[in-house]
């Protein structure tokens, strides 16, 4: 409040009368030494309060010139109020000032107060300081505006505040992209890593494959050397020469294995098998080593367990060789034992294989590193023993994809036992029908041709080599058959004609579901049938979700796809017989002639694909070729090519491979297929 404010307060209160007291009577008028002493009071109580506001105050009139001002506003700028009063406000503090004349004269003019302005200004000692400033209209006793009132709140700190946190949400900002970056360079890095790995195992399959020919030619010529008439020396050289190609050819076909199963190459086979047969074989294999070193070998099986059950067995066989030439390696004294007992876990029945040894053993520590590629527990063992380190990899990862896994207890100088333990049964190769199938095939009438149906299938498969079998065994058993590559062409058929069973045999699990599911929604009573190369009972379930009738496990035996036709055909096939249905198919034979020429045509794609898995290395697709070739060349009556394919399904069952054997085989049969392609 003004001085001038003051004056005018006094001069009323000179003017109007007393006020009458509390007892009727007016009051003594005040001396003017009372008033005075009153209104210095006020004063002095106005400006200890105008001083302690913790918020700059100035006080100016419409040409800047500073009427008043608080402590706080002379503190900001390092000035005395005495200082500042009486000078031009806009003079003093030329920085900024023609901003401030501006928002000054908007207030004076309009009436109208400004709040919340920002602004920055430097003080005498060259201090940068930031306010927010409220003008109002300073209005004179006539209540005209005369000037301004600006309060002025310091926010220095605040504003210090705000850009130390812009700052840091930009160093935030920053590091994450950098971890954008880093994470982009690492998705990259894992892909080509990834690519590289992919790279490295097909140089690893394909390089062991071409080094194992010249090695199977060593070993054969030191066999051969052996026998021929040699000084003691010479056949120490000899023994040397065949030891030494021996182990490479162990390492190299180990490194074939683990390069297999890290590209994903690794074919598995779930059938029905019996596990005494599998450890007599491992016994017959190993017993000459263990009679060499002196030692015992045990073998012992539960009599509870199961006479068969589901498994792959070469792969089973390989993982126990593999543990009991590690056993038969680190035991000098002592013996090397197989036992096999069921067991339950979470309710599951089980079978384990206990491979028990007297040797080394292995500390507690090191017993994982023996699971790790290219390692041993010791690498004096690899010195002294010799080895790869893949053996215990490679088993690990076979067992795990039979569905199971390998245990290890051992103790350093008493020996070890290495346990795998598979599930006892695979149920879904069981039930892969809803009746279940024959393992023998001799269930079935030897004459494929009198299965006991008739009918026309409709075959909807992009496989090759199981397209060509396929087709032969069901026009073997008079089917009418009509193969269709694609959905399109299997619902251009459908449109056309009448068919009795779909076979769905695609390379796409999910294609194969989808269509199902659409050939249900089509026609809700036609059987569909499903193969598929996945054994789950997951996958069986979502075929069965989808609308199939029934579904089968590759490989599909002969007694299993006739069975499953029957189940379905049967019905139609005595509504037949009792001339319910005139316009059924009457049963006829295979009619070779007529369809030798386009089964012949498809020589040259079956070869192509038979070659790439030649190149692959993949033994069991040969085999499964090979079958191909045989029934191909029985139903077109090409004997030369049923017996050539013949000859090279024996070796590859019967016998072990021989590089430049089985090279020998594969070119003669793609020759004679060439042949018989061109009409020869």
């Amino acid at each position: 409040m003004s001085t001038d404010l003051f004056k005018k307060k006094r001069a009323e209160k000179k003017k109007s009368p007393a006020a009458p007291s509390t007892d009727g009577r007016p009051d003594r008028p005040q001396s003017n030494e009372q008033l005075q002493t009153r209104l210095a009071a006020v004063e002095a109580e106005f400006h200890t309060i105008f001083d302690s506001v913790p918020a700059m105050i100035w006080y100016r009139d419409r040409k800047g010139t500073i009427l008043r001002v608080n402590q706080c506003a002379a503190d900001s700028v390092g000035m005395t109020r005495e200082e500042l009063i009486g000078k031009n406000y806009y003079d003093l503090f030329p920085d900024g000032a023609e901003k401030a004349l501006e928002k000054d004269l908007q207030v004076i003019l309009t009436g109208q107060p400004l709040y919340n302005q920002p602004r920055k200004y430097v003080t005498a000692d060259n201090r940068t300081r930031w306010v927010l400033a409220n003008r109002i209209p300073y209005c004179d006793e006539t209540g005209a505006v005369a000037g301004v009132i600006v309060f002025a709140q310091d926010i220095t700190e605040l504003k210090a505040a705000e850009l130390d946190l812009r700052h840091a949400n930009q160093q935030i900002e920053n590091a994450n992209k950098q971890l954008r970056a880093a994470a982009e360079r690492a998705r990259v890095l894992a892909e080509e890593a990834t690519v590289a790995n992919r790279a490295k195992s097909r140089f690893l399959a394909h390089m062991s494959h071409e080094l194992r020919t010249p090695m199977n030619s060593i070993i054969g010529f030191t066999e051969v050397l052996q026998e021929e008439p040699l000084t003691d020396e010479q056949q120490h050289y000899i023994q040397t020469i065949h030891r030494s190609a021996n182990s490479l050819l162990t390492l190299i076909n180990d490194i074939l294995d683990f390069s297999r199963i890290e590209a994903g190459k690794l074919h598995i086979e779930i059938i029905s098998c019996r596990h005494s047969d599998i450890v007599q074989e491992v016994r017959d294999l190993m017993e000459h080593t263990v009679r060499e070193k002196g030692l015992e070998f045990v073998v012992e099986a539960d009599p509870d367990l199961p006479d068969t059950f589901y498994t792959d067995p070469m792969r089973l066989r390989q993982c126990l060789l593999n543990l009991v030439s590690n056993a038969l390696k680190f035991t000098e004294t002592g013996h090397v034992a197989i036992r096999v007992y069921p067991e339950s876990r979470a309710g599951q029945d089980r079978i384990r294989f206990d491979v028990e040894d007297t040797g080394l053993g292995i500390e507690p520590k090191k017993q994982k590193l023996v699971f790790d590629s290219f390692t041993q527990a010791d690498a004096s063992t690899c010195r002294k023993y010799g080895g790869t380190g893949l053996g215990l990899a490679i088993t690990q990862r076979l067992i795990g994809l039979l569905g199971g896994h390998i245990e290890l207890q051992s103790e350093p100088g008493k020996g070890s036992t290495f346990s795998l333990i598979l599930p006892l049964f695979v149920e879904a190769n069981q039930a892969s029908t809803d009746n279940p199938p024959r393992d023998s095939e001799s269930e079935v009438e030897a004459d494929d041709r009198h299965i006991g149906c008739i009918g026309n299938v409709l075959l909807i498969e992009n496989k090759t080599p199981s397209q060509i079998q396929v087709n032969l065994l069901l026009r073997r058993a008079g089917l009418h058959v009509q193969i269709v590559n694609t959905e399109a062409e299997a619902f251009a058929q459908l449109a056309e004609q009448s068919f009795h069973l779909v076979l769905i045999n695609l390379q796409s699990t999910d294609e194969a579901k989808k269509l199902s599911a659409r050939l249900r929604n089509l026609d809700e009573h036609l059987p569909i049938v499903a193969v598929t190369e996945d054994c789950s009972r997951k996958i069986a379930d979502q075929f069965k979700i989808a609308g199939c009738n029934a579904v089968l496990v590759e490989p599909v035996s002969r007694g299993q796809l006739y069975e499953t036709i029957r189940s379905f055909l049967l019905l139609q096939t005595s509504d037949s017989a009792a001339g319910s249905h005139p316009d059924e198919p009457e049963p006829t034979d295979f009619n070779e002639d007529e369809s030798m020429e386009a089964l012949l045509e498809k020589l040259p794609t079956l070869m192509e694909e038979m070659m790439e898995f030649y190149a692959r290395s993949d033994f069991d697709m040969l085999a499964r070729f090979s079958q191909v070739l045989i029934d191909l060349g029985t139903s077109c009556r090409r004997q030369s090519l049923s017996d050539k394919a013949d000859e090279l399904h024996t070796y590859l069952k019967n016998q072990a491979i021989q590089p430049d054997e089985l090279q020998r085989h594969v070119e003669e049969l793609n020759e004679l297929c060439l042949q018989l392609s061109l009409g020869r």
